[in-house]
């Protein structure tokens, strides 16, 4: 049974919390994961997409309304 999994890439422009999200989106780029794959996050995400993973942009910066601003737009899944 598949699952469709979406990854908050927002974070990516930032220290700490962005290099933790990179740091994984390269090892999935090395070892891609299984299940169906959504990286939601600005632009400079596409450089760390693996095959078969969809990328939903935004560019919206996570720190605006305290991370809420846009949490009506989280792509469709099973898990965030």
């Amino acid at each position: 049974m598949s699952r469709t999994v979406v990854l908050d890439c927002r974070w990516l422009a930032f220290t700490g919390a962005g290099r933790m999200v990179e740091l994984l989106l390269r090892g999935f780029q090395a070892q891609p994961p299984s299940d169906d794959w959504v990286l939601w996050g600005p632009p400079e995400t596409e450089v760390f997409r693996w095959p078969g993973a969809e990328l939903v942009l935004t560019t919206t910066k996570p720190n605006k309304w305290r991370g809420q601003r846009d949490w009506y737009r989280v792509p469709s899944s099973d898990l965030v």
